[in-house]
């Protein structure tokens, strides 16, 4: 079984020969895996907010600390890649684009999310939205579905102001269970 370090050790030499799938469900094995937590949230604001800024240094310092913490986010290596493109790093940008397209292809590899039965498997919250921004769409409804032994997401969502409602499934059982094993062992 692949370790999260290793998986990070490879995606940092040579992306393009990581599997991605494998690095994802590595992270959601170590002690900084947090399903839920808001930190990435708040990271992906600050680091927007320099963007907007064009900020550039600090938006790849703020990208890079970010992804010390969780090197399998989306966010912060799309907003690293545009650092770097801005600062005339190509190599850099390269690196960090191949990332984001590498951790995007593996959630939407691991279903189409037209049903909840082939829901998109993420291992994190932040994956849900990261796709979401990913692919343009704005989420107007979210409920928790449970479905078997599995817990699915189902998000009704708009590509643009203009654009008819349509239903995206989430299979959010990696973090679910987790959560529930963490407050288990805290009780």
């Amino acid at each position: 079984m692949t370790t999260y370090e290793e998986a990070l050790a490879l995606a940092r030499r040579r992306p393009d020969s990581v599997d991605f799938s494998v690095f994802r469900l590595a992270f959601s094995r170590t002690d900084a895996y947090d399903p839920y937590g808001m930190e990435p949230f708040e990271e992906d604001e600050a680091i927007g907010d320099a963007s907007q800024r064009s900020d550039w240094t600090e938006v790849l310092a703020r990208a890079s600390a970010a992804l010390e913490r969780c090197y399998v986010r989306v966010g912060p290596h799309l907003y690293a890649g545009a650092a770097c493109r801005a600062l005339g790093d190509a190599v850099g940008q390269e690196h960090h684009e191949q990332c984001a397209q590498g951790l995007l292809a593996s959630i939407m590899a691991s279903g189409d999310g037209r049903t909840p039965e082939t829901a998109f498997v993420v291992v994190g919250v932040w994956e849900e939205y990261d796709l979401l921004n990913a692919l343009g769409l704005q989420t107007i409804r979210q409920a928790l579905v449970p479905l078997d032994e599995r817990s699915v997401d189902h998000m009704t969502v708009v590509s643009g102001a203009d654009s008819e409602p349509f239903d995206l499934y989430f299979d959010v059982t990696i973090p679910v269970r987790t959560t529930a094993g963490r407050i288990e062992g805290n009780a």
